[in-house]
């Protein structure tokens, strides 16, 4: 493993390596999935090839779960049980959608900032094997977003991005869509320096993690919340000239693509692959492994299943 989070990298650290995660979320939502979840870390666990595992959000369901301390907490208990670094970062269903009665009737501003005091303390990871991160609060322009967060491994830079479902907080409510504004500008601006720094340090690949599916295929009026993001997005792909892995939840669908297909405006990202995690009612994983030196830099492998029902990976399309 090599790390290269701050400061100047090593002539070591520039030569790409092979690299391999677990991406999971939208789990657990049921009391099923609850008492299954910590062996699904378990297994995660027994992968001695995992350099760290990632929750995608929405660790709860968004209907009749409350949104309290305890509920945080436990989760929290059950990321701990991780030997590899963990790295979370939010759903809408942790903060967004908490004002629901089914909920609790919380303040999700209110929530958003439990959650970075449970979730975000410190300078690393969770888990047993903490990781050293790089928080975009370092930035005094934005010292509220401990979850947008960053290290480099084998000459791949990996970003979270704080990009949630429910239309991303926008259109509810005069105070959330001025919040809205705010994280979206942190956010686009994280994600505009994690181009930046894999371009100035020769990086072989580029990994983008957030929680929501930003509705590529949906008309620009029905996912307002998420258009100046994909503007962004877009444009730093098609200037970036390796390879970028989008990964996200939200929608529990298992796909592997390349989203900016050229469908929308005839100019397609070859650039760019997306790939969601299972959710809920799948119980599963998906390993995923990078060589940045390969012609194909990116192997998926869905895991969490018994092997006979075990959707195959689907190749970008």
């Amino acid at each position: 493993m090599t790390l290269g989070a701050t400061g100047p990298l090593s002539p070591s650290e520039k030569r790409p390596g092979v690299v391999a995660f677990g991406i999971f979320g939208d789990l657990p939502y049921t009391t099923a999935e609850e008492a299954v979840f910590p062996q699904l870390i378990q297994e995660m666990n027994q992968d001695d090839e995992l350099e760290f595992v990632v929750h995608v959000g929405d660790f709860k369901d968004g209907g009749f779960t409350r949104c309290s301390d305890q509920v945080f907490r436990r989760v929290k208990t059950w990321f701990d049980l991780s030997q590899h670094s963990l790295i979370y970062t939010p759903g809408d269903n942790e903060w967004t959608d908490c004002h629901r009665p089914g909920l609790g009737k919380y303040d999700p501003l209110e929530r958003l900032a439990r959650l970075r005091q449970i979730f975000f303390e410190g300078e690393q990871s969770l888990g047993q094997r903490p990781l050293p991160l790089v928080r975009q609060s370092r930035d005094p322009a934005y010292t509220e977003f401990r979850e947008n967060a960053r290290w480099i491994m084998e000459g791949v830079v990996f970003a979270t991005l704080h990009v949630v479902g429910s239309n991303n907080d926008l259109g509810r409510t005069a105070e959330g869509d001025a919040a809205h504004r705010r994280r979206m500008t942190a956010t686009i601006s994280w994600m505009k320096d994690a181009f930046a720094l894999a371009r100035t340090k020769e990086m072989g690949a580029l990994v983008l993690i957030m929680q929501a599916n930003p509705g590529f295929e949906e008309k620009p009026q029905r996912r307002t919340g998420y258009n100046a993001f994909l503007s962004e997005l877009e444009a730093e792909a098609r200037e970036f000239e390796k390879s970028v892995l989008l990964v996200h939840g939200d929608t529990h669908t298992f796909r592997v693509d390349r989203p900016f297909n050229g469908k929308q405006n005839g100019r397609p990202v070859e650039n760019l692959t997306r790939l969601e995690t299972f959710g809920s009612p799948h119980v599963g994983w998906v390993k995923v492994t990078i060589d940045p030196g390969a012609v194909a830099p990116f192997k998926f492998e869905p895991a969490g299943f018994e092997k006979k029902s075990r959707p195959p990976a689907p190749s970008p399309s």
